[in-house]
Parts: C-alpha cells; sequence; structure tokens
C-alpha cells in the first residue's frame, strides 16, 4: 500500500509506502516482523500543512478532511521521526521485494493497480535505478491488484457501480470473513496486513474448494 497526497504522478509526493508478506494458511496468525517493511519518505515542505502539497486544487481534499486528521498526523509523525529520502526509501523497497522473492517464488503484489503500484512504479523509475515491481525476480511477473482479484470471485464489472468491496466476493462464495483486528484506516501498514490477510483467506477456500471437487471426482 502506498500513500501519496494527489492524483497527478509527477506533482505527487508519496510519503509513506508499506508491504507485507503473508504466508499460505496463515491469515489468522501474527506477521513476523521481517515479513513487514514500513518506510516513511521525507519532502521539504511536508509538514507545513499551508505548503502547495496539500492544496485541495491539486486533489488533496481526501487527507484534508477532518476524519483523516489523525491518521495524517500518525504518518506525518513517522515521517519526521524515520523519514528518508526517496531513493533511499525505494532502494530499500526493491531490496526487500527482491529478498523475498528469492524464497517465496509464489510471490503475488497485490493492491489498487492503477493506482498503489503505478505509484511505486513510477518512483522506482524517478529515483532509482531499478525495474518495475513486475520484474522483482529477473523475469516479467505479472501480478493481480486486490480490487480485480475480489471483482472476479464476486462476478462484478465496473458497470456495477463497485469498488473495491471484499466484502462481495466473500458473500459470493457463501463464506464470512474473519475479523482481522486491524484497522482499515489508510494507514499503509495497517491496510496492506488487511489485504494480504484477506486475500490468503479466500485462497486458502478456494483451494479447499478445489480439494474437495477433486475427491469427489
Amino acid at each position: 500500500d502506498a500513500i501519496d497526497h494527489g492524483r497527478n504522478r509527477a506533482r505527487s509526493r508519496v510519503f509513506a509506502v508499506a508491504l507485507v508478506l503473508m504466508h499460505p494458511g496463515a491469515h489468522d496468525k501474527p506477521v513476523p516482523d521481517d515479513d513487514r517493511l514500513a518506510l516513511y519518505i521525507q519532502h521539504d515542505g511536508i509538514q507545513d500543512p499551508s505548503h502547495d502539497m496539500w492544496k485541495e486544487d491539486e486533489g488533496r481534499a481526501f487527507w484534508n478532511a477532518p476524519e483523516q486528521a489523525p491518521v495524517r498526523k500518525r504518518l506525518l509523525d513517522k515521517v519526521a521521526q524515520e523519514g528518508v529520502t526517496p531513493a533511499v526509501a525505494f532502494d530499500r523497497l526493491w531490496t526487500w521485494l527482491s529478498d523475498k522473492a528469492k524464497t517465496h517464488p509464489d510471490l503475488v503484489l497485490l493492491d489498487d493497480g492503477g493506482g498503489d503500484w503505478d505509484v511505486i512504479n513510477f518512483n522506482l523509475a524517478r529515483h532509482t535505478q531499478h525495474d518495475i515491481v513486475q520484474y522483482v525476480r529477473g523475469k516479467y511477473m505479472p501480478y493481480f491488484d486486490f480490487n480485480s482479484y475480489c471483482m472476479g470471485l464476486a462476478r462484478k464489472t465496473w458497470a456495477d457501480d463497485w469498488w473495491g468491496n471484499g466484502a462481495d466476493a466473500v458473500r459470493a462464495l457463501g463464506i464470512t470473513l474473519p475479523d482481522w483486528k486491524v484497522p482499515h484506516d489508510h494507514d499503509p501498514l495497517n491496510d496492506a496486513e488487511r489485504y494480504a490477510r484477506t486475500c490468503v483467506f479466500l485462497l486458502g477456500h478456494l483451494r479447499s474448494l478445489a480439494a474437495r471437487k477433486k475427491r469427489k471426482a
């Protein structure tokens, strides 16, 4: 999950990125520290609420909304305490992903393909010499984003005026999603963990259905 503050990639600044590795069958287990990565990125003026980067005419209305104030403050406090340059952050991101890909050949990168991974690929190109994330294993690797994954399970299309509702995918399968005790609050580490737990849970259910069907055949 990547957090930036605007719609235009060239003008926007990503200030927090998080990745969570979830192993098959571990959707209800604690996530080991080395399977979580949170990066906070420093930019000139990011702590100044009057800075141009926060002006609503640049598409910043979401982060200026009162209900987002607590999360925005928490993230900007992290930026102040742990923030690094974009070049350092995205080099660390690539190193972490490539190390995990060596030992986890089934690694799938999940979240909004047109948003978060677009942000990450843009910043990898802008600040490092690394490839886009699809080449993190050294050869091209397609990935699913969370919304497309759930839309397929729910048999939904954009014509259904549907967006990001994993609950629809769960209902389509006739199962109940566990309470992960992790808020969906746009803190990237929390959101990434929720996506990972949900996807691994749904994948496990599909595999169990396939195994039962095979036994009956």
